[in-house]
């Protein structure tokens, strides 16, 4: 009887406690003893250990916010987003993770400040993105990152520079992404390396990753999906739709990877051949006016044996300076890499070099070649080497390429007469309708947001 009596209190007691308190109790101690997470006082309880997920869509309205994990102790647990909201971000999310695990996340309308970031992320320099500054070893999936603006210190030379500012992470190692989505972000700051996704990356692989209607500016390398790339990174299925722009001298802008570096050590036998990229697309807006800038409408540097494959760009690209270099598909390939059965498509205009499809081909660690590929532009310009395929090819790389008959190529404000040399820089004749054929036959990736756009 007694026993009775106090169930019964128990369940009086439950029945009037609040719902939210009620959900807590049940999922805390539910699947793998994951921690709820229901109001933005829970947020910031979050420790660098543990496994927690998101019970309600939370609202920062734009507070002090210290990112997760911002010191020496790492963040290393998982987070999963369960499709709920987060609003009102003044900093990034996350600091520093490693070997954390993310899903499920979204994140909006975050308005970042580099001038206030006060965030120690393991680097000289402040690393900023909308999830997490700096991640390693690390695993990410279906992230929404919307409406981000990460501002300040802009073109400044008296604050410290940032080392790297990307709309899902400002600096990536080792980690692997698979449908990460920047959607409409606005960067603007004196970083480093910048990009859509991710600023600077070494080593890791991105599946059906993208950002789209992104505006980005920065001042040494600016991508639409990535600034810098170390290593053998692999990019499958991924794209970017962006306005680049960049100002520094000696700098690096792409509609889809500003620089590429690759692999400074590659091991031939095991087959690593650097960066990666397969079936990637740009469709950006690409333009440098800094000194001695380079331009492409996918990849502004190919470098250390890395490989694109099957990959489009119909980024228009523009190299105002003097000593500008523009390529509609690449700017520079260099140092043993490759592309092959890929395409541009985009108006190209490089003051001192400028091709259809590449600005150089360098001789310098070649062989680098170019294969199968096709320059598809309208229209290609420039005041030096401008030719419909290759701007300037240092050494005999192009095989099998053709260019658009129609093209028209443009040096010193006069049409051009496209003579075919033994390097091949005009590249083959192609019709409208081997064009259209050819074209049908593009694999185009498509992005599967794990949450609705609301």
């Amino acid at each position: 009887m007694v026993i009775s009596v106090r169930i019964a209190i128990i369940l009086l007691a439950l029945f009037f406690l609040p719902e939210t308190v009620i959900a807590k109790e049940i999922l805390s101690s539910g699947e793998c003893g994951r921690v709820v997470v229901h109001s933005a006082e829970d947020l910031r309880r979050i420790e660098a250990q543990g496994d927690y997920v998101l019970a309600a869509d939370i609202d920062l309205e734009f507070g002090e916010w210290t990112p997760i994990g911002c010191s020496e102790l790492a963040f290393s647990g998982s987070f999963d987003g369960a499709g709920f909201v987060i609003r009102g971000l003044s900093q990034s999310l996350f600091g520093v993770v490693d070997g954390a695990s993310f899903e499920n996340v979204k994140i909006v309308g975050a308005e970042i400040s580099a001038n206030t970031f006060t965030c120690d992320n393991g680097n000289d320099n402040a690393v900023i993105g909308g999830l997490t500054g700096k991640a390693t070893n690390t695993h990410m999936t279906n992230i929404l990152v919307s409406d981000l603006c990460i501002s300040g210190a802009d073109y400044d030379f008296a604050l410290p520079q940032i080392r790297a500012v990307g709309g899902i992470a400002g600096y990536l190692e080792n980690c692997t992404v698979e449908n990460a989505v920047l959607l409409n972000g606005r960067f603007a700051t004196n970083a480093a390396s910048s990009g859509g996704v991710a600023g600077e990356i070494r080593s890791g692989s991105f599946v059906s990753c993208g950002a789209e209607f992104a505006s980005i500016s920065g001042l040494e390398a600016v991508g639409g999906f990535v600034g810098l790339v170390h290593d053998n990174a692999v990019f499958k299925n991924c794209y970017a739709a962006a306005e680049v722009r960049t100002t520094g001298d000696s700098s690096f802008t792409a509609g889809f990877a500003a620089r590429v570096n690759g692999t400074e050590f590659p091991d031939v036998k095991t087959g690593n051949l650097g960066a990666e990229f397969l079936r990637c697309r740009a469709f950006s807006y690409v333009e440098n006016d800094g000194e001695n800038s380079l331009a492409g409408g996918f990849v502004g540097l190919l470098s250390g044996r890395s490989r694109v494959t099957r990959s489009h760009s119909t980024s228009d690209i523009i190299a105002l300076d003097t000593n500008g270099i523009a390529g509609g598909f690449v700017g520079e390939i260099t140092n043993a890499s490759r592309i092959e059965f890929s395409s541009s498509k985009g108006a190209v205009y490089g003051n001192e070099v400028a091709g259809g499809f590449a600005g150089i081909i360098s001789a310098e660690g070649a062989p680098n070649t170019i294969t199968e590929c096709l320059a598809l532009n309208k229209i290609v310009a420039g005041e030096g080497n401008t030719r419909r395929f290759a701007g300037r090819a240092d050494h005999d790389g192009i095989n099998g390429c053709y260019a658009y008959l129609g093209m028209a190529v443009i040096a010193n404000g006069k049409q051009a007469h496209t003579i075919p040399n033994p390097f091949g820089n005009d590249g083959g004749d192609i019709s409208r309708t081997q064009i259209n054929a050819w074209l049908a036959s593009l694999q185009s990736p498509k992005s599967n947001l794990c949450c609705s756009q609301k």
